[in-house]
């Protein structure tokens, strides 16, 4: 009999996927609280950054969990522990809250680590064909 990866194998890999540097491109007026920039460490903890026109952001610092394949537990502002649901398909990670708001964030890469202003401003006219596969299979997991 073949086995394949363990449970906790495939959530710490998922998890793997997440570290790194995010920054918010597409999002409904209900997920203004989120940050603009959003980084998960190794550790497991994570860091969010303010945009210039934010003045309360829900995740600040704080821990974070995969606890289920698309579910992932983040410690909130108010030291509340909430489970989100979100769909990780490259470099696009979105987001659903439990009041189902949906918000999105693309990975920022960049040889020195600091933001670049392409990267930021060619997320907002991702309009190819990951982006629609990405839709059509985060709207499917919505509706399962």
């Amino acid at each position: 009999m073949v086995s394949g990866p363990k449970p906790n194998e495939e959530l710490e890999a998922v998890r793997k996927r997440l570290i790194g540097r995010w920054h918010k491109v597409r999002s409904l007026e209900c997920a203004d609280a989120y940050p603009e920039e959003l980084e998960f460490l190794d550790r497991p903890r994570f860091a969010g950054t303010k945009g210039p026109n934010q003045r309360f952001i829900i995740w600040d610092v704080g821990g974070y969990e995969v606890v289920g394949k698309n579910r992932l537990r983040i410690d909130t502002a108010s030291d509340e522990q909430v489970i989100y649901e979100f769909q990780l398909a490259g470099d696009l990670l979105r987001f659903v809250d439990r009041d189902g708001c949906q918000f999105e964030y693309k990975r920022i890469r960049s040889l020195s680590g600091s933001v670049q202003e392409s990267d930021v401003h060619n997320s907002h006219n991702d309009s190819g064909a990951v982006r629609d596969q990405y839709d059509e299979h985060f709207d499917q997991r919505t509706t399962e």
